[in-house]
């Protein structure tokens, strides 16, 4: 009996949900669709009726359905022109009510003392007389704030505000709030026990803020720095024998009211490697591999050291220009013994690829003549490239006292082929000096004197001095 109970019950549910399934999707059928004669377009102030119902796509007059009018509030809503939009069937009118966002009259930044509004204006992209989309502005503040944050001011805020005007304008602000520079507050290491966070700390380019903190702005964060800083971890590490050493992780925390950052490295720092077995080797007839090995200032036990490779590279490359060894070079070719914790070097002296000095570019260069740099070359156009060479002719224009940096480089325009850059910074090579004396025999006396290292750029120094005194110049 219970069962054939639950059976009829089922049955009854079964038939009343057809029914009322029946109705509702009935009654939505018959409301999808909507017939109207005409469109009125109300609200509408800068674009005209015809823009509007052309961007709409619906059709003037006839039936639609309830799915052709929600693409056509979604075509109205893309163009971004209006704030607020509804589409409302009335009898046989079809109403589209709109209200415009405004134009914007002016833009302006205020607050700003740090950054000048002619660095941050080009990363805005609202503008004026366009029309003001507070999304858009809202990215605009975005932005704005990212450039403080990549100057250290992570409590920067940037906040877009609007002023009404007639005639649906609005002038955009940018109010911005700089904030303090947000120090690195902790500097700290995890798994260093060869040296102390002390130590390691002074090998990073980023700072811990201390007692010095209002004139160190190496303490601020910046985040391509903490890349840098990696770089000079391991080099450190790696120049005092530890080929093994990583860093598993740098970590970076700001604190929760945006004033300070803590950084942190998790070392391994490895086993701390020696220089094993020290050996030149060659494969050129009449080369005393001894005789270059006895260049080098390392031996063996000392501790391994990348720095000291390049060194010893170096004093053997001078020995084969010295010997005239045209386009010789010095490759080490090293082993690493874990189980002993050795580095094997093997300096293998070979001839390398025939490289042509094709040109020497100096740029940089203002007042002093291409021919005071260039007599300082040993090296010219159309000689075999030597590194060794070029170097120590940079080395020499260092010491003309000209200039307050001299950097040069190769570029290899074909496999045969190198143009060596000179690059220059040209620093004061004049002094002007003044002296006041008195005495009871002369009285009040006076001196001028003025010296000029590199008088027109031609490499010559020309002296003089006045004095009153004894009335008397002399020149050098």
């Amino acid at each position: 009996m219970g069962d054939i109970n639950l059976q009829l019950r089922i049955r009854i549910f079964l038939i009343a949900s057809s029914l009322f399934l029946g109705t509702v999707i009935g009654s939505v059928t018959h409301a999808q669709s909507y017939s109207y004669d005409r469109i009125d377009v109300v609200g509408n102030l800068r674009i005209d009726r015809d823009s509007i119902i052309r961007i709409s796509e619906l059709p003037e007059s006839g039936t639609v359905s309830s799915s052709v009018l929600n693409e056509a509030f979604k075509n109205l809503s893309d163009r971004e022109l209006f704030q607020n939009i509804t589409i409302v069937p009335k009898n046989r009118l079809l109403e589209i009510t709109v209200e415009e966002y405004p134009l914007i009259n002016e833009i302006s930044i205020e607050g700003n003392k740090r950054i000048k509004d002619d660095v941050i204006e080009p990363f805005i992209t609202s503008k004026s007389r366009q029309v003001y989309l507070p999304s858009r502005a809202s990215l605009d503040a975005e932005t704005i704030s990212r450039l403080y944050f990549a100057r250290g001011r992570f409590a920067a805020t940037v906040t877009p505000k609007i002023i009404r005007r007639r005639d649906n304008r609005v002038d955009l602000i940018f109010e911005i709030a700089e904030g303090k520079v947000v120090e690195v507050e902790r500097l700290s290491f995890i798994g260093n026990q060869a040296f102390s966070d002390e130590k390691l700390r002074k090998e990073l380019e980023t700072r811990q803020a201390g007692a010095l903190r209002a004139f160190i702005q190496k303490d601020t964060f910046v985040a391509n720095r903490l890349e840098l800083d990696k770089t000079l971890l391991r080099d450190f590490y790696l120049d005092n024998g530890y080929v093994d050493f990583e860093i598993e992780s740098a970590t970076v925390e700001l604190s929760r009211e945006r004033d300070a950052f803590f950084i942190n490295f998790k070392i391994n720092e490895g086993q701390q490697y020696t220089f094993g077995e020290l050996l030149a080797s060659t494969e050129l007839e009449g080369v005393d591999t001894e005789e270059f090995l006895g260049t080098i200032k390392i031996e063996s036990g000392d501790i391994f050291s990348p720095n000291s490779l390049v060194s010893a590279r170096e004093r053997m490359e001078f020995l084969a220009s010295e010997k005239e060894m045209t386009f010789a070079r010095v490759v080490p070719r090293t082993r690493v013994n874990s189980e002993n914790n050795t580095v094997d070097v093997d300096f293998v002296i070979e001839i390398g690829p025939r490289v042509i000095v094709e040109r020497i570019e100096i740029e940089g260069n203002v007042t002093t003549k291409d021919y005071v740099i260039r007599r300082e070359f040993t090296t010219v156009e159309g000689d075999p490239l030597n590194a060794e060479e070029i170097n120590r002719s940079a080395e020499r224009v260092r010491a003309l006292g000209f200039f307050s940096s001299v950097e040069v480089s190769e570029e290899k325009i074909s496999p045969t082929q190198s143009v060596i850059r000179l690059q220059v910074e040209e620093q004061d090579t004049g002094t002007l000096t003044f002296g006041v004396g008195y005495s009871k025999a002369e009285g009040v006396s006076g001196s001028i004197g003025l010296t000029e290292n590199n008088l027109l750029g031609r490499g010559q120094r020309l002296s003089f001095s006045i004095d009153s005194a004894s009335s008397g110049t002399d020149y050098f």
